[in-house]
């Protein structure tokens, strides 16, 4: 693998990778391999430059799969992606500490020494640290004595400040530190709760902006992810695959390392979920894809260091869609509509052509279509615009004729987000 030395800052980062299974960031592949070998390598071309703008990216590999921000996406790593091999673990024994005690709250209040210690939470639900109390998690509102999905409705008929207002809220960050290192080189450590929920937020909101309900974490899911994380971090570059020879290794964080999105050179997960989306330089936009796959979920997070693992290949989240479009149909921001675009179909992307024109003055606007490699979630095409880029204000009609759902219209209404 040769890796060239992104800049952040004057800061060198030597390693900014990133294995995602379904995203990618601004980059050029150096060699496209099989995916989920764990042998694909990329050429980094930035770090995050963590202004908010959308800034240096780093690179992703398409063989598998970032400190606060705001709106944009302007931070950098190295991803790769968790393969096409998206065998379900979803139905795995962990001992979850998130289990639905099917009582009429949504939790019990603890009033023991150790913050959490002995808080039971019904399904989509945590134990807040600092409250010692169970809420909803991120993109789950209470509903009785239940946490339930938010509904994200139909994205063509929001306005611009209701999608503008969850966008923003969707960045804004809580933690007030990351990851702190465990007592010995290898222990995976600790992801503050805060770092969890800012992760799951990110998530969330983009599932929201294409119109797919939310998803949660698994605590067993978080803990191999940990391990996966501390392994990759101290690694100091990303596989799949990972030899039992590696620094911290461990048979569970490999497990996790073969079965999600990874990143490194990030500061803290929610980075690494704007690297998936965008997944530039990576041709499968298999990270994106991934997050996008309407029944995503349960996931786990897990973040060392530089380094996040999370998990690709939960599929019991209970959403569904007929089509997802990135960007999103109606009110979408400019950072999103200036990533390559995508429509994925659970019924098969069929043999689409794409046609977009600018409403305003009826441009026709230049586009081909690829159908992408099978195996990162759902079937998926990418619409790649042809020396134009989106404007704000600007509207963009696509047409997509000869898919499995027939002929699809949609408008896209770049705006640039207070």
């Amino acid at each position: 693998m040769t890796l060239r030395t992104p800049i952040l800052g004057g800061v060198s980062i030597a390693s900014v990778l990133a294995l995602a299974a379904a995203f990618s960031c601004y980059g050029v592949p150096e060699d496209e391999t099989t995916a989920g070998d764990g042998s694909g390598a990329a050429e980094p071309d930035g770090a995050g430059d963590d202004d908010g703008d959308d800034g240096d990216r780093g690179t992703v590999t398409d063989d598998s799969g970032p400190g606060k921000t705001d709106s944009g996406y302007g931070d950098g790593g190295i991803l790769r992606d968790s393969g096409s091999d998206s065998s379900d673990m979803s139905d795995r024994s962990y001992d979850a500490a998130l289990a639905d005690t099917g009582g009429k709250d949504v939790g019990t209040k603890d009033t023991g020494s150790l913050p959490c210690q002995n808080v039971n939470c019904q399904a989509n639900a945590h134990c807040n640290p600092a409250t010692n109390a169970c809420e909803c998690d991120p993109g789950f509102t209470a509903q009785g004595a239940a946490c339930v999905p938010i509904d994200p409705g139909d994205p063509q008929t929001r306005t611009k400040d209701q999608m503008c207002d969850q966008w923003i809220e969707g960045h804004r960050t809580t933690a007030s530190f990351v990851w702190q290192a465990g007592a010995t080189e290898c222990d995976p450590g600790t992801l503050e709760q805060a770092a969890l929920d800012d992760a799951l937020k990110r998530i969330n909101v983009f599932r929201w902006l294409v119109g797919l309900s939310a998803v949660t974490y698994d605590i067993g899911l978080n803990a191999m992810n940990q391990k996966c994380a501390i392994m990759e971090y101290k690694m100091g570059y990303l596989s799949h695959q990972p030899d039992p020879s590696v620094p911290c290794y461990t048979q569970e964080g490999a497990q996790g390392a073969g079965s999600s999105n990874l990143a490194l050179g990030t500061g803290s997960p929610a980075e690494s979920i704007n690297l998936f989306i965008w997944d530039g330089g990576v041709p499968s936009l298999g990270h994106r894809r991934w997050i996008f796959n309407p029944p995503f979920g349960p996931t786990g997070i897990g973040h060392a260091g530089n380094a996040t693992c999370l998990y690709a290949f939960g599929m019991s989240g209970g959403g569904s869609a007929k089509w997802v479009a990135w960007p999103n149909p109606g009110y979408t921001p400019i950072d999103a509509a200036s990533a390559t675009w995508s429509w994925s179909a659970s019924g098969g992307v069929g043999s689409a052509t794409a046609k977009v024109t600018r409403t305003g003055d009826g441009a026709d606007m230049p586009v081909t279509v690829e159908a992408l490699a099978y195996g990162y979630g759902p079937d998926t095409i990418a619409i790649q615009r042809t020396n134009w880029q989106p404007q704000a204000g600007q509207v963009y009609r696509v047409e997509l004729s000869g898919t499995s759902q027939g002929t699809v219209t949609y408008d896209v209404k770049p705006v640039t987000c207070p």
